[in-house]
């Protein structure tokens, strides 16, 4: 079966969207885990500063490690050709995605402070 790249680069575009969300700016080199730790970061500075509570920043911070995992466990892989994946693992895929975007959906509801 073909590695579901198309999903990959779908999750990364949401992190991007999570980016925007958290007024991020765009890393020099907007790769996956250039993305991932420029949100992270962001997510820490709005907590320490009183932005975001401790129930959104966790929720950011489970988005952030969902796709860490798919950056790790399944982008890399495919984009570097060392797996060829069957339907199971395909629809193991399909699913984190569904999950990822039902959370994705929930954090973009949770309101952030302005920076002062």
């Amino acid at each position: 079966m073909r590695p579901p790249f198309s999903i990959c680069c779908a999750r990364l575009r949401l992190g991007w969207t999570l980016r925007k969300h958290l007024s991020v700016d765009s890393p020099e080199n907007p790769v996956w885990g250039a993305v991932i730790n420029a949100i992270d970061s962001a997510v820490k500075t709005a907590r320490s500063e009183g932005r975001i509570g401790e129930d959104t920043a966790a929720s950011y911070t489970d988005l952030l490690s969902d796709l860490r995992i798919i950056k790790n466990a399944w982008r890399n892989p495919t984009m570097h050709v060392k797996h060829s994946y069957d339907e199971e693992l395909a629809l193991d895929i399909l699913r984190a995605t569904r999950r990822f975007l039902q959370d994705l959906a929930k954090a973009l509801h949770k309101p952030i402070a302005a920076n002062t």
